[in-house]
C-alpha cells in the first residue's frame, strides 16, 4: 500500500527506512545489551548497527520503484520479493554482515510448511512469504474476475510446502547412526567471567557437571563459547589443559568447548596482514575466538577459528583499512579484539564404537549464516555443534530467536544441530527442525541426549545458491529494464 500510495523515491525511501527502523528496533534492540548495561562499547555497537541496517531495506524499495516507473507496476510486484531476497543475500558479506531479520526465520515454529527449506533454503522461505503474501495483497485490490485467481494462487503456495512438509515428517524413520551428547550450560555472568579471576571455580563448574554427563553415557562433551577467559594453550595454563587431556583419556571421551586462542609468529615476515604487535614479547601474534576438541589417547588438540565475527561486537568493519582503530583496538581478549579465522573446519572424532564422526564446531553468530554452515556440510559434517554465549544480552528476545535461526539450519541442511550455551538455551534439534531438548534460560544445566544422524544430502546443501542467483539476476533484470525503459521513454519525449 505504501509503495503505491508514495509517488517520488525520496517518499518511498523515507517510509521504508522508517519501516525498517522500527522493525530492527522491535527485534534487535537486545543488541546492545541495553537491558544488562554493563558494557558501554557494545551498547555503542549495537545503537550503530539499530541505524545502519535499515539502509538495506531501501535496496527492494527502490529497485521497485524503478521497475514500476520504467518498466511497468506488473514486473515490479513479479520482481519485488527477489529484490526482497537479494538484500537478505547481501547481508552475509562484507565486514557489516548481518543477516539476523532473514523473514524465513520467522516462520521457524511451523515445522511442516518449513521443511521446504530442505530445497529453497531460508531465502527461498523469504520470497515464499511475500508472494503468498502479495497475491493476498493483489486480490484485495484487483476487479471480481482477477479476484478469486489470486486468492487460489495464495492459497495454493500455501499448502503445497505444508504437504511437502507433512509428507516429509511422516516418511522421516529411525535413523540407524545416533551419538550421545552432553551439553553443559554453566549459566556464567559473562562480564564478571571475564572481568576477574577464579578460573578454579569456573574449571570446578565445568567439569562437575561433564563428570555427570559421561556417567549418563555421553561420548561428546560440549562446553560453551570462551568457556574460559585464557589462552589455555598457550603455555601459561598448563595445570589447566592438562584437566582438559586426563578428562578426555579417563573417561575415553571427546571434549569440543569454545576457547579463545592465540597464534605467535616468531618470523614476522610469516606474519599476515591483519596480525597485530605485542610490544612484550616483541612479536606479531593474532587470536581467535576458537573452539578445539580434546580427544582421548593424543595431546594433539583439533583447532577452529571462528570467522564470522559479530560487526562492531567483536571486530570493528574494515579496521584494516582504517590504521587508527588497528591500533585503538589492540585488546587480546575480548570485545572487537579477535581476528577471523582461516576458514571452516571439521573436527574429527572415533568414538568408542570405531564410529567416525565428523563434527562442524561453529560459534554463536556463525550459525546466522545460511551459505557458511553449508560448506562445512559440503566437507562431509554429519552434525552441526553451535557454541554460543548468548547471555551477553540476558533474558530477552535474542536468545530465543538465535536458538530457532537454528531450526531453519537444521532442514536447510539435513543434519541435526546441537546448542551448548553459557546461560541457554541449550538444546538437541533433529534434522527435519523439531526441538528434541532444551534446557532454560538463565540456568545452570547438564542436557544429555541422542543425536539421530541423518547424512543424505538436501537439495539446498547442493545447490545452495540457486535462490540468491534468481535474486541477483531479478536485480540485474530489473536495472537493465529500467535502462532501456528511461532511454526509451527520453526519445520518445525528445
Amino acid at each position: 500500500i505504501v509503495l503505491e500510495r508514495r509517488q517520488t523515491l525520496a517518499e518511498i525511501s523515507r517510509a521504508t527506512y522508517l519501516m525498517g527502523l522500527v522493525i530492527t528496533i522491535l527485534t534487535l534492540l537486545w543488541v546492545g545489551g541495553w537491558t544488562v548495561g554493563k558494557d558501554s562499547f557494545l551498547m555503542v555497537g549495537g545503537g550503530v548497527l539499530l541505524f545502519y541496517l535499515p539502509l538495506f531495506f531501501l535496496i527492494p524499495s527502490t529497485l521497485f520503484y524503478l521497475v514500476k516507473k520504467y518498466v511497468s507496476l506488473r514486473a515490479a510486484y513479479l520482481l519485488f520479493p527477489l529484490f526482497w531476497v537479494s538484500q537478505e543475500f547481501l547481508l552475509n558479506f562484507t565486514d557489516l554482515h548481518f543477516p539476523w531479520l532473514v523473514l524465513g526465520t520467522a516462520v521457524s515454529s511451523l515445522l511442516s510448511f518449513i521443511q521446504i527449506a530442505d530445497t529453497i533454503g531460508a531465502f527461498g522461505l523469504s520470497a515464499l512469504i511475500l508472494y503468498i503474501n502479495l497475491s493476498w495483497y493483489l486480490m484485495l485490490i484487483s476487479d471480481q474476475a482477477n479476484r478469486k485467481k489470486y486468492a487460489a494462487l495464495g492459497i495454493v503456495l500455501l499448502v503445497i510446502p505444508i504437504l511437502y512438509g507433512a509428507m516429509k515428517r511422516e516418511s522421516q524413520g529411525m535413523q540407524e547412526r545416533s551419538v550421545r551428547v552432553g551439553l553443559v550450560q554453566p549459566n556464567l555472568d559473562p562480564y564478571e567471567k571475564w572481568g576477574s579471576g577464579g578460573l578454579e571455580s569456573l574449571m570446578e563448574n565445568y567439569f562437575t557437571l561433564a563428570d555427570s554427563a559421561v556417567s549418563q553415557g555421553a561420548n561428546l562433551v560440549v562446553f560453551p563459547e570462551t568457556a574460559l577467559p585464557v589462552y589455555l594453550l598457550s603455555g601459561l595454563y598448563d595445570e589447566y589443559a592438562e584437566r582438559f587431556f586426563s578428562f578426555s583419556n579417563r573417561h575415553n571421551a571427546f571434549v569440543l568447548t569454545g576457547m579463545p586462542d592465540i597464534l605467535y609468529y616468531a618470523d614476522s615476515s610469516m606474519a599476515p596482514g591483519d596480525a597485530k604487535y605485542n610490544k612484550v614479547r616483541e612479536q606479531y601474534y593474532r587470536n581467535f575466538n576458537a573452539v578445539m576438541l580434546f580427544s582421548p589417547g593424543t595431546r594433539e588438540v583439533q583447532k577452529y577459528g571462528k570467522v564470522k565475527l559479530v560487526p562492531f561486537g567483536e571486530r570493528a568493519p574494515f579496521v584494516n583499512l582504517i590504521p587508527f582503530f588497528k591500533e585503538f583496538l589492540q585488546w587480546g581478549v575480548g570485545i572487537s579484539g579477535w581476528n577471523p579465522g582461516d576458514g571452516p573446519k571439521l573436527f574429527s572424532a572415533k568414538l568408542k564404537n570405531n564410529q567416525l564422526l565428523n563434527v562442524a564446531g561453529v560459534v554463536c553468530f556463525e550459525s546466522v549464516f545460511p551459505l557458511f554452515l553449508n560448506e562445512f556440510v559440503l566437507t562431509g559434517a554429519d552434525i552441526i555443534v553451535v557454541v554460543t554465549n548468548d547471555s551477553w544480552y540476558g533474558n530477552t528476545s535474542g536468545p530465543y530467536q538465535h536458538k530457532e535461526i537454528a531450526v531453519l539450519r537444521a532442514v536447510e541442511s539435513g543434519r541435526p544441530v546441537v546448542r551448548a550455551a553459557n546461560g541457554g538455551i541449550s538444546c538437541i534439534i533433529s534434522s527435519t527442525g523439531e526441538t528434541l531438548q532444551q534446557t532454560r534460560f538463565d540456568e545452570r544445566a547438564l542436557l544429555v541426549g541422542d543425536v539421530p544422524l541423518h547424512t543424505s544430502a538436501t537439495l539446498f546443501s547442493t545447490f545452495p545458491f540457486f535462490i540468491p542467483a534468481l535474486s541477483v539476476l531479478a536485480v540485474v533484470v530489473a536495472l537493465g529494464g529500467a535502462i532501456f525503459g528511461k532511454a526509451k521513454k527520453r526519445k520518445k519525449s525528445k
